[in-house]
């Protein structure tokens, strides 16, 4: 096992020495080989090397300022000119190469294109900034021009530095209004300082006086409060006295009728009973003496007591007066402090204030409605007294006069009785009306005075009342004023009359700086880089490494040629040409990587970031080679759109997060993605196992995918690859793979060399391989038609004749079919139903081909119509449509692969046309030339070498065109005596010979001397014309 191992692998590497020493032998393929390995990598440094540093060089980069300000004086900031400092700012900054010109060769040196950008100062630009202090805002505006035309970055640069002059104006507009507010402040400050020293000095004094002063008052109601309870009580004493005198009056009425009735009854018994009317009248005087006396006595109590009512009514309405002026005082002296300015400056000594006021307002109008009271029921006492004495001394009046009527009666009745007896009579009777009458008044007077001490006592119990509120009201006003004085007391030592203090002796220059930047941004790098040029260098070194691979594939041959080589597979083949692609690939990308660190990027791990450059180079060519191997020029151009793809996709410039939503979705799939990714990690620093898992993901998922491809899809497309090179070999333009070498390569047997019995056996069929050999050689120079020819001429509708002319010839034969067969490969049933019976395998291809020639040529216009409208309708709807840049995006991507899907749809269609032609001619070869055909495919016999003419720089003997991937047997001795068309073998060239001619194809009689035994092929039948009706073409 390992020996065979050993074996398979020792072609591989044979093939690999052979490559390199071919290279190292000849002086101008090594020159090319080392171009190869500088150039890509120059790209690298140049690009790196001119991106170095580009932000430190902004000082080139010509901006205007045109300053036109023609500044303002404020009565509160003083002398402002704004636009002057802006100018004396930028005088001293050297970002940006400013230039300071007038408004109008500004504005116009950017329309030239002489400055990149202007900033043009108005001339109200400082009287805006006043505007702040008036109330009145007007927002400053600067004129910033800008050329974007010239370059997209230039304008990037020139924002950043006018948005740079834009902050610090406002901050240092910040600053000097911080700085004036600061000075007002503080000058306001220091005259409020004194001022509230003597305000809060005040204060206290006030509110102390207050509280004194509410002290008294409470005294005072509380006096007010007995004498109220005294006089309640002389009103409930008097309302006695009346009440008792009230229940008097009947008594006394009842005697004075009596005295009347005895008065009557005397005027009666005048004659009979003088003496006893004497007696009687001294008895009735008596009695009326002593009812004036009682009389007398009862209103004398009564108007005591009234009086006395009276007096204390009017003592409680003095107090009540003097609290009620007292009280008023306290609110004017209240109101006094609340005007003050220091005490409306402090909130909290000013609520207390208000509190104080608003319950001494509200005490005054209950003393204002107790002294309404009192001064009432003052009155009332005041006019019952009046009444009382009026009727207490009509009423003595009366008594005293009645009395003294019949004591002079009495007296005198001796003397004047009988002459005087009717008269004093009278007049006694009359007195005692008059003493009726007045008892009659008294009673309604009685029972007014009263009603109106019972007014009294409801009066004095509502003062009582109202004073006692009052009383509760001043109590809490004096409570509230001590909180008050000790809250004043406490303020005047809190921290923010110290912080207030201390405010007032800040520096104005301090407070403005903070003002006007008050954060300080502090930042803290994570991974640093340190310019620009190291940022960027993983990107373009990863460039440098695609654009390296695919310059190897564009000039180094996929194919390998079997001169100097012992027999090799396809496998062997591809892997000994792949390996000589890796090793000059790393050769590659070490020179690159180095020459990375050769101009000094930043790196904190040149083993890992040298190590992540090998293994890009690695995957970039093992992906590029399969591509090309597998695809041929279809290859190339998928690796010129996977470069396309990735600039953009792998985040190397900008961060994905801000590319369009396509280039976010194929990130992820990018090689491109991890080998940056792992770069910039060797670059900056590692973090965790970053790094390895963007070199495994590189080595385990990429590469693999590009072996998949080299050799398996290789297998499948060989004819379309052999179909694209024959074609772009036509033209004479295009570089192509030989068609001989790519089939000499491809060909092979299946099984091991036969043996010399069996090659004796087996004679007759390597004759006619051999000959198959010869038409493949003429058929690539193009030198016999054949039966590609006929096969051509029956599709297009020239007729038989035509055909017969192709492959009826006797000189032509199995040869000229065999040339239009070339070095295509069958499938295995195909070739199998041609053996079977080539007669009605020729009829069935040509009825095919006859029916898909009809339709070829519509199908391909409509496919080359498709493939020109897409762009055209592509850019139209983009113009038309107003869309956005991720839906231009989707738009161009799936014009893009609308294009490759009718690129397909046509290389399909050409590749069917093709196939067809060659089963034509595979049908037109004779019965011996198809088993032939096929004998060299699933199982004939490598060619014999044989001497001939074999002009230089041929392979003097060349296998038959076999089953690419299943082994080409070539003989050692035939292989060495092969030169290559180009002395390295290895260098694509366009085949020139030492003279300068082309070298000619090899002959048909060279390559087939040992058929001499060989019968010769019947003429094939002709290809009926497409438009034939009748017939077996049809």
């Amino acid at each position: 096992m390992l020996h065979r191992a050993w074996a398979y692998l020792s072609v591989i590497f044979a093939i690999f020495a052979r490559d390199v020493k071919r290279v190292l032998r000849n002086p101008v393929a090594l020159v090319v080989v080392l171009g190869m390995a500088v150039m890509p990598s120059a790209y690298a440094w140049y690009v790196i090397a001119a991106n170095w540093d580009p932000y430190s060089n902004t000082s080139g980069m010509k901006v205007a300022v045109a300053n036109s300000d023609a500044g303002f004086d404020s009565s509160v900031a003083g002398r402002l000119d704004v636009g002057d400092q802006v100018v004396r700012q930028l005088q001293g900054n050297h970002e940006l190469g400013w230039e300071f010109v007038g408004a109008d060769q500004a504005v116009n040196g950017v329309y030239e294109g002489e400055y990149w950008a202007a900033v043009v100062i108005p001339e109200d630009f400082s009287e805006d900034f006043a505007s702040v202090f008036t109330g009145d805002f007007t927002r400053p505006t600067l004129d910033y021009y800008v050329n974007e035309k010239p370059s997209s970055i230039a304008p990037k640069v020139t924002d950043a530095g006018v948005d740079a002059l834009q902050k610090a104006i406002d901050e240092n507009f910040v600053k000097l209004v911080a700085e004036r507010v600061v000075d007002t402040t503080q000058e306001a400050g220091e005259q409020a300082e004194g001022k509230g020293e003597a305000a809060q000095s005040n204060l206290t004094e006030g509110i102390a006086n207050a509280r004194e002063t509410v002290g008294q008052a409470r005294e005072a109601i509380g006096n007010l409060q007995v004498t109220i309870d005294s006089t309640k009580e002389s009103a409930a004493s008097a309302d006695d006295t009346l009440a008792r005198l009230q229940e008097g009056l009947g008594p006394l009425g009842d005697a004075v009728a009596k005295a009347k009735l005895l008065l009557d009854e005397a005027r009666a018994t005048e004659s009979e009973y003088g003496s006893s009317l004497a007696t009687k009248a001294t008895e009735g005087a008596l009695v009326l003496g002593d009812v004036a006396a009682q009389a007398q006595r009862e209103a004398a109590s009564i108007e005591g007591a009234v009086q006395r009512a009276g007096d204390d009514a009017q003592a409680a309405l003095q107090r009540a007066q003097g609290l009620l002026e007292a009280n008023e005082n306290l609110i004017a002296a209240l109101e006094a402090q609340a005007a003050d300015p220091a005490i409306a400056a402090d909130p909290q000594a000013a609520a207390a204030v208000a509190e104080a006021l608003e319950q001494a307002k509200g005490a005054n109008a209950d003393l204002q409605t107790t002294v309404g009271a009192l001064q009432q029921a003052t009155d009332a006492l005041g006019t019952t007294a009046v009444a009382l004495e009026t009727q207490a001394q009509a009423m003595d009046e009366a008594a005293s006069a009645a009395s003294e009527s019949v004591r002079q009666t009495a007296a005198d009745f001796q003397a004047n009785v009988l002459p005087a007896m009717t008269g004093s009579l009278d007049e006694l009777a009359d007195a005692c009306g008059t003493l009726q009458g007045a008892l009659a008044g008294l009673s309604p007077t009685l029972s007014q005075a009263r009603s109106v001490l019972g007014e009294l006592e409801t009066m004095l119990t509502s003062a009582s009342s109202s004073l006692s509120t009052t009383s509760d009201a001043l109590g809490t006003m004096e409570s509230n004023l001590d909180q008050n004085l000790s809250d004043l007391q406490a303020l005047q030592q809190s921290s923010t009359v110290r912080m207030l203090s201390e405010y007032l002796e800040a520096d104005p220059a301090d407070v403005g700086a903070f003002m006007a930047s008050p954060v300080t941004l502090e930042t803290k790098l994570v991974y640093p880089v340190r310019n620009y040029g190291s940022g960027v260098a993983p990107f373009f070194t990863n460039l440098a490494l695609w654009v390296a691979g695919f310059i190897l594939m564009a000039i180094v041959r996929m194919r390998v040629d079997p001169a100097g080589l012992p027999r090799f597979t396809a496998a062997q083949a591809y892997f000994g040409r792949w390996l000589f692609y890796v090793v000059i690939g790393l050769v590659q990308g070490l020179v690159c990587c180095v020459g990375d660190l050769a101009i000094g990027i930043q790196c904190e791990s040149p083993a890992a970031f040298i190590g992540a450059g090998l293994l890009t180079v690695f995957v970039d060519v093992n992906l590029m080679y399969a591509l090309a191997f597998a695809f041929r020029h279809i290859g190339k151009a998928v690796a010129v759109i996977l470069l396309i793809m990735q600039i953009p996709g792998s985040s190397g410039m900008f961060p994905i997060e801000m590319m369009p939503a396509f280039f976010q979705a194929i990130h992820p799939l990018l090689p491109f993605t991890y080998s940056i990714d792992a770069m910039r990690e060797a670059i900056g620093g590692f973090y965790g196992l970053d790094y390895l898992r963007d070199m495994l993901t590189l080595g385990l998922v990429f590469v693999p995918v590009g072996l998949v491809i080299g050799l398996g899809i290789g297998r499948v497309d060989f004819n379309l690859n052999l179909m694209f090179d024959e074609k772009l070999a036509k033209t004479d333009l295009f570089a192509a793979e030989p068609v001989h070498a790519f089939a000499t390569e491809m060909a092979g047997s299946a099984g091991a060399a036969l043996d010399g019995e069996a090659g004796a056996a087996a004679g007759g069929r390597v004759s006619a391989a051999n000959k198959v050999a010869a038409s493949v050689a003429d058929g690539v120079g193009g030198a016999v038609p054949g039966c590609e020819g006929a096969a051509a001429g029956g599709m297009s509708g020239e007729g038989t004749a035509a055909a017969n002319v192709g492959c009826g010839g006797a000189a032509a034969g199995d040869g000229g079919a065999a040339a239009g067969i070339g070095a295509a490969r069958f499938r295995t049933h195909t070739l199998v139903r041609a053996l079977l019976n080539v007669d009605e395998f020729r009829e069935s291809v040509l009825r095919r081909a006859t029916r898909f020639r009809r339709r070829y040529k519509w199908l391909a216009a409509i496919g080359w119509a498709a493939l020109f409208a897409q762009p055209i309708v592509t850019f139209a709807l983009m113009v038309a449509v107003d869309a956005d840049v991720d839906t231009r995006v989707e738009m161009l991507v799936a014009m893009v692969v609308g294009i490759i899907a009718v690129d397909v749809y046509l290389i399909v269609l050409s590749f069917m046309n093709t196939s067809l032609n060659r089963q034509l001619a595979l049908a037109n070869l004779s019965p011996e030339g198809v088993g032939a055909q096929a004998a060299s495919q699933l199982g004939g016999a490598e060619g014999a070498s044989a001497p001939g003419d074999a002009p230089s720089g041929t392979s003097a003997s060349v296998p038959s065109a076999a089953a690419p991937f299943e082994g080409a047997a070539f003989s050692d001795a035939a292989a060495n005596s092969a030169p290559s068309a180009d002395s390295s073998g290895i260098v694509a060239s366009s085949g020139i010979s030492a003279s300068g001619d082309t070298p000619a194809a090899p002959s048909r009689a060279a390559l087939s001397a040992s058929d001499d035994t060989a019968p010769s092929a019947p003429s094939a039948p002709s290809i009926p014309s497409a438009t034939s009706k009748g017939g077996e073409g049809r």
